[in-house]
């Protein structure tokens, strides 16, 4: 199963780069300023904060609505609407159906964990490390890939191409047999709510409310990297370049992160995440500073450290930490905390850099990288 599982990771990944990474060099080809594109992120990030606890809701509570067919929902979203902005060039409704795509791809992003977390907790034998890993190595290729492609022919070509690899992801989803679901308990209280939540899982809500400050800093560096390496005098090719860096970076930690976790625990893991992210940031503002693209591509080597153990390290802690019935909760709720963090860096960031520069904006990523790091020191439980 984890070779069926590393497959559906490995065109995922591929497919998540082409819109998401690429979104601000597709839309700028379009025509769209930088505070619409960051609006766009935004906004769809805004709902899908919305849609994953409440999807996690409809699952807890109706049997019918499982994991596996919440995931194929997403990726028929993704599908439709990848073809419907290819044969589409008016900007509002672009914009629209642009919104819909990224937040079916959001949801498809965290109910991926969750499904394959369903096979483990039922016995399966699956190494999510490799899996993810392998995502990350796809996603270094193909943003060399497009960075490439993009540079010499435009960027075009990117709804049909996601729309094609999308419907790979869901024909393997498709593969997977069914899972029993454990985590549904017989009787479920509808009136559960995130406050409710909160009082049974307090200092998991304050790491989380770290993680909205770090993914804030982490968003903008991914979203605003072409207008950071603009300002190096750079452009779409080292956009490429700077994504493939940090992907192939991912790989050592994401295969070796159960060992990882044997010797140091995910408590440990993930402080040194939330210090390497704003290492990452630190060097990425020296460099726009000093003008040193060599000091830009330091800085992406840091992704070793950070997002590579958070991804798998997150997974794994919030499904330690939670009790069975709460897991595909937590697991949404988890995802929502950098949901949000991407809400309200991408609504900043594009009004920053038209109304003052790329380094005031940096700046205060910094800023609130180093806050988000200290809340999630002083709340993480060692398991």
């Amino acid at each position: 199963m984890t070779k069926k599982y590393t497959l559906m990771q490995v065109i995922y990944w591929a497919m998540f780069c082409s819109i998401y990474a690429f979104a601000n060099s597709f839309l700028s080809s379009r025509g769209f300023s930088s505070t619409r594109i960051g609006f766009i992120i935004a906004l769809s990030s805004f709902l899908s904060v919305l849609v994953q606890p409440f999807t996690a809701k409809l699952i807890d509570t109706f049997p019918k609505i499982t994991v596996r067919k919440s995931l194929l929902t997403s990726m028929y979203i993704v599908v439709l609407n990848s073809f419907l902005i290819s044969i589409i060039h008016n900007n509002l409704i672009v914009t629209i159906f642009f919104v819909i795509l990224i937040t079916g791809l959001l949801n498809a992003q965290t109910y991926m964990y969750t499904f394959i977390f369903q096979y483990i907790n039922n016995g399966e034998n699956v190494n999510f490390g490799i899996a993810r890993g392998m995502g990350s190595a796809a996603f270094a290729i193909a943003s060399l890939f497009y960075g490439n492609i993009g540079s010499k022919i435009g960027f075009e070509f990117i709804p049909l191409w996601a729309m094609s690899l999308s419907i790979l992801v869901i024909l393997v989803i498709l593969s997977f047999k069914e899972v029993s679901d454990n985590s549904k308990s017989n009787e479920v209280n509808v009136k559960d709510n995130f406050l409710m939540f909160f009082t049974k899982y307090r200092k998991f809500c304050l790491v989380l409310l770290g993680m909205v400050f770090i993914f804030f800093t982490h968003n903008i560096l991914n979203t605003f990297m072409k207008n950071i390496l603009e300002s190096l005098g750079k452009g779409s090719k080292e956009v490429g370049i700077g994504f493939m860096i940090a992907a192939i970076v991912e790989l050592p930690a994401m295969f070796y992160i159960i060992k990882l976790n044997e010797k140091f625990g995910y408590s440990k893991l993930l402080k040194v995440s939330a210090i390497a992210f704003l290492v990452k940031i630190f060097i990425t503002f020296f460099a726009v500073l000093t003008h040193n693209i060599y000091l830009f591509y330091l800085a992406q080597i840091t992704q070793f450290a950070g997002y590579a153990i958070y991804v798998p390290v997150a997974v794994y802690y919030t499904n330690d930490v939670m009790e069975e019935k709460d897991r595909v909760k937590g697991q949404a709720y988890m995802a929502v905390s950098g949901t949000i963090g991407s809400i309200l860096g991408n609504l900043l960031g594009g009004r920053v850099i038209e109304a003052y520069s790329i380094n005031i904006l940096l700046l205060i990523s910094l800023i609130v990288c180093f806050l988000g790091t200290i809340v999630l020191f002083l709340n993480l439980e060692r398991r």
